[in-house]
This record gives structure tokens, C-alpha cells and sequence, in this order.
């Protein structure tokens, strides 16, 4: 199904509703909502519960893309959409994106709404503002959240600040220290100071040209993004024409700060995963990770969470994964996904038992 009204496009820009046309992108959401930050920006929360499936469990759960993504990463097609699934399943569920991304507000020269955010804008503004939302929305107490890749990173900034709302969680591909282990980030890390020279990042220009390369041959799909001989180049391509967007200079100079390991701190400038080794883990965290993950190698996704999985045929699955895959590979659905419905089953009783 399609949901393409004006009203929820009011922040998209027609670049990006022309190639949605031109790939046809059938979205699984039924509904999306705004909700406003302390700072002013407005943010969708697109919501998959959909008649037929109700809901059959006690949390929602939430969802969050990773750098310069949006929904779209999680929902590129309905046979390859974790949340239609996760639907499916029984469970209510949310996609959110953060400011600048997807259907969210985007920066503005006519308005008070610039580049210029970094993490915490993401940490301290975004998700807690979303987080209420959901959680007033459904009248529930807490929620499931699963974050990929920069996702991840803000759900252990979420755990070690102990803020409340989170039952249980899962980091795809995701740290808070990628040192130690050599990353396609760590080569272009040098540069992160050049970035004052710049109003935006064009990362999306980098997905554009990937996907235009996959189209030809199988090949030439981008190692980086994912293992190539786990994901059709077709889903490929339509992934890099759709997902990705412009990035805020500042999330990368903080994102660099993790991969070199100088480590990203809070407000007050003590590091995230100081607070995580002094305070604990206030909600279990599964980390996921793939064998062939050029951006966040199995050990480097291992050093967080309260449980680590890791998928390749060392492993006994039928590929080794790479970074985007585990959501859209060709095996995912029967892999992957199962393991995430198993993990929130399991946190799903326990807080139906504390209820």
C-alpha cells in the first residue's frame, strides 16, 4: 500500500517524492505523525499497526534508521519491511526520523531551522521527544527499540544517561568505540576537521552514484554499504536512490570521536561508555553484527550490549553480512529477523509479568 498524502510530505522535498515515483516505493505505514522538540523541529513517527494484525503484545516498539537514513531503510519494499513483519507478529509498531531526514523537518534558510545539530541535538532532543510520544500515544509504560547502526550509537547514549522509557533493546551494527579495528570510517576520519568548511555533507551523492553503479552488474554493488552476494543489486540500488540524505558537519565530527576511540561524552563531558561500565545497563541491549560488516566488525559491536549475535556461515547462516543487509538481505527475513521477534518476545513477557 502507498500513503503518499500530502499532508505527511509536507517536508519532503520533490526530489525525493519523484525517485519514490520512479521506484515505485510501496511504504507498509498506515499513518504518520509529528511531534515537535524542545528546539522547534518537527518530527515524523511513521506508525505500521495495521487491521488484520492487532496488536498481541504488551510494549510497542520503535525503530530508528542509522546516518543519513530515514524510514525507508527499514521498509524499502513489503516483502523486505522488518516493521510489516514485526506487524505481522503482533507487535504495534514505530519508525522515527530524525530531524533532517525522511519526512521530517528538513533545514531552511527561511526559517529558524539550520545545519549545524550533532549527536546530542539527536540523543537529548530527538529520541526522548519521540519516546514520550509513542508511549503517550499507546498508553503504554515502556517500549521495544531497535536502532541500526547510528541508531544503535543513540540507544547506548540513551542506557548510559539511565533515562527511562526503553524495556528492552537491539544495536544493529553499532558501537561506541570502533578502535582497534580498521573501518572504511577510520581512512576518512583526517578529514572530520574539513567539515567546518561545509554547510551539509552530501553523503546522499555518494548513494546515488553507488546505486546507479549496482544497476549494471552485481559487482559493483558498494562492499561497504553491504556483503554483495547477499542482497539483490536491484533492492540495492533502489536503497541508495531512497534512504539516504545530506548530513549535519557536526554528527560527523562527533561520530569521529567513537571511531577513533577518544570516546563521545555527554553535556557534561564524561564518556558514554564510562557511564555504561560505572552505572550498568538499566535495560537489556541485544548488539547484532555481521561477518562481513566493513563499518562495525563483530568484535567492535560485541563491546556493548548485554548479549552479542553475530551473522555469517561461521555461524551456520548461508552468508556472511554485511552492514545493511542484516535489515534488507536476501536471507535476513529468515535469519535475522527471527532472532530480533525471539529477543523482543522474551523482554515482552518479562515486562507483561512486571505489569
Amino acid at each position: 500500500m502507498s500513503i503518499l498524502t500530502h499532508e505527511r510530505l509536507r517536508h519532503a522535498r520533490p526530489v525525493e517524492l519523484k525517485r519514490m515515483l520512479e521506484w515505485d516505493i510501496q511504504e507498509s505505514a498506515v499513518d504518520t505523525s509529528f511531534v515537535r522538540t524542545p528546539d522547534g523541529w518537527e518530527l515524523a513517527i511513521n506508525h505500521y499497526r495495521q487491521a488484520g494484525h492487532p496488536a498481541r503484545h504488551e510494549l510497542p516498539v520503535l525503530l530508528c534508521h542509522g546516518l543519513g537514513s530515514n524510514r525507508l531503510a527499514y521498509d524499502i519494499q513489503p516483502d523486505l519491511s522488518l516493521p510489516r513483519w514485526l506487524v505481522e507478529q503482533g507487535y504495534d509498531v514505530y519508525v522515527l526520523e530524525l530531524r533532517g531526514h525522511g519526512l521530517s523537518q528538513k533545514p531552511s534558510t527561511e526559517a529558524d531551522h539550520h545545519w549545524g545539530w550533532g549527536m546530542h541535538d539527536y540523543s537529548d532532543l530527538d529520541i526522548p521527544t519521540v519516546i514520550q510520544f509513542v508511549l503517550k500515544h499507546t498508553g503504554k509504560p515502556r517500549l521495544h527499540y531497535i536502532g541500526h547502526s547510528m541508531g544503535g550509537i543513540l540507544l547506548y547514549k540513551h542506557a548510559a544517561q539511565q533515562r527511562s522509557g526503553v524495556q528492552s533493546g537491539i544495536a544493529i551494527g553499532s558501537s561506541l568505540n570502533y578502535a582497534g579495528q580498521p573501518t572504511l570510517f577510520h581512512t576518512i576520519v583526517p578529514l572530520a576537521p574539513l567539515t567546518h568548511l561545509f554547510r551539509a555533507i552530501p553523503l546522499h551523492w555518494s548513494g546515488l552514484l553507488t546505486g546507479k553503479l549496482a544497476k549494471l552488474h552485481q559487482g559493483l554493488v558498494d562492499p561497504s554499504f553491504v556483503n554483495p552476494a547477499n542482497i539483490d543489486r536491484t533492492v540495492f540500488s533502489k536503497l541508495m536512490h531512497n534512504v539516504l540524505h545530506p548530513v549535519s558537519p557536526r554528527v560527523l565530527r562527533d561520530l569521529s570521536h567513537a571511531i577513533t576511540g577518544k570516546g563521545m561524552r555527554n553535556r557534561q563531558g564524561k564518556k558514554y561508555e564510562s557511564l555504561l561500565a560505572e552505572n550498568g545497563y538499566p535495560f537489556p541491549i541485544l548488539a547484532i553484527s555481521g561477518e562481513a560488516d566493513t563499518q562495525c566488525a563483530p568484535c567492535t559491536a560485541a563491546r556493548f550490549g548485554t548479549a552479542h549475535q553475530s551473522f555469517g556461515k561461521v555461524h551456520g547462516h548461508r552468508e556472511d553480512y554485511g552492514h545493511h543487509d542484516l535489515l534488507v538481505g536476501r536471507h535476513a527475513a529468515k535469519e535475522v529477523w527471527p532472532v530480533i521477534l525471539q529477543w523482543l518476545d522474551q523482554n515482552d513477557e518479562l515486562a507483561e509479568q512486571r505489569t
